[in-house]
């Protein structure tokens, strides 16, 4: 996968690097799961696909939950506007930075709570099925797995931001941008 990065964060490139790598890496997990059909006559493919689908879902939701996140230890937003806060070009823009990190961990709230009652903290007996959910829980997930897309777009759009910079996610020749905007598709 191909990331272009000007931002050096006053020698912090590794970590501006990364965030922007997390990103690359979500974007190729929503090109693929955007691209599996799971409607072979082979009920085993099926299955392995739509698994394969909810695993992807799963990376999503972690990928975005951990850009959105706020410790020390995380490889997120926050953490790149705290690193990069001391390059001149970025500390005049340092508020405004921080009120769009804000934003989007406001927008990725829903997919966190998915996160922690599905993914990371599931219970030992079987109230994670569907059709074991009431019909409040069945359309809080729905909506908040709705919610992917957009925070992904939202994800792109706030590193270009933070980064002053249109940044471009190849893989194999495939603009994973333009596929996530709908650009020259």
């Amino acid at each position: 996968m191909t990331v272009d990065n000007s931002l050096d964060c006053s020698g912090r490139m590794p970590y501006a690097a990364r965030v922007q790598i997390e990103i690359g890496n979500a974007l190729t997990s929503y090109w693929i799961l955007r691209n599996l059909r799971p409607d072979s006559d082979n009920l085993l493919e099926n299955f392995k696909t739509t698994h394969l689908m909810r695993l992807l879902t799963n990376d999503l939701i972690l990928v975005l939950h951990k850009l959105a996140g706020q410790a020390r230890r995380e490889c997120s937003f926050f953490q790149a506007v705290r690193y990069c806060s001391e390059d001149v070009r970025v500390r005049a823009r340092t508020p405004a930075c921080k009120a769009r990190v804000n934003a989007f961990r406001t927008r990725v709230r829903p997919l966190s709570l998915v996160r922690n009652q599905r993914i990371a903290h599931s219970p030992a007996k079987d109230e994670l099925s569907f059709s074991a959910m009431n019909e409040l829980q069945r359309k809080e997930l729905v909506e908040a797995l709705c919610g992917i897309y957009e925070s992904l777009r939202e994800a792109v759009r706030l590193w270009d931001e933070l980064t002053q910079t249109v940044n471009v996610y190849q893989m194999y020749g495939i603009d994973l941008r333009a596929e996530l905007f709908g650009e020259g598709s």
